[in-house]
């Protein structure tokens, strides 16, 4: 009878990591989806905060976007890819990184999230600027 309680265990431990592996799969699939979508956006966001002479929020616009574009040209860097990915599962995964993991990835990573988020927020601002003028 002891034999079969470790197994069920087993499989229950299993079956819930697959569970948040899938759950974390689904995340990066709609994160590349709204990562996407905002940047397929930019250029009516941006044409419209011009032709209103939204410069405030233009420049905003301008700088968030090149913020994003200096992350993701670091992360893109020879060796760098592969670690900020594995900090993504790591954290998603297990709600932690390891010690394996350099404290210049979870800088970089850090700052590559806070850069679409930067992004995002700057969009949103500008959309509602517009929406109100």
């Amino acid at each position: 009878m002891t034999e079969r309680i470790p197994q069920l265990l087993d499989l229950q431990r299993g079956a819930a990591y697959l569970a948040r592996q899938q759950a974390v799969i689904a995340w990066a699939h709609e994160s590349l989806a709204n990562i996407r979508a905002l940047v397929a956006d930019l250029p009516r966001v941006a044409t419209a905060l011009n032709v209103r002479g939204e410069d405030a929020a233009y420049d905003a616009l301008v700088r968030a976007n090149e913020r994003v574009r200096r992350a993701v040209a670091q992360v893109q860097a020879d060796g760098w890819r592969q670690w900020v990915v594995y900090a993504l599962r790591e954290q998603l995964m297990h709600d932690a990184v390891g010690p394996e993991v350099p404290d210049s990835v979870i800088a970089l990573t850090n700052e590559w999230l806070a850069a679409w988020g930067a992004l995002d927020d700057a969009r949103a601002e500008a959309d509602a600027q517009l929406a109100a003028a």
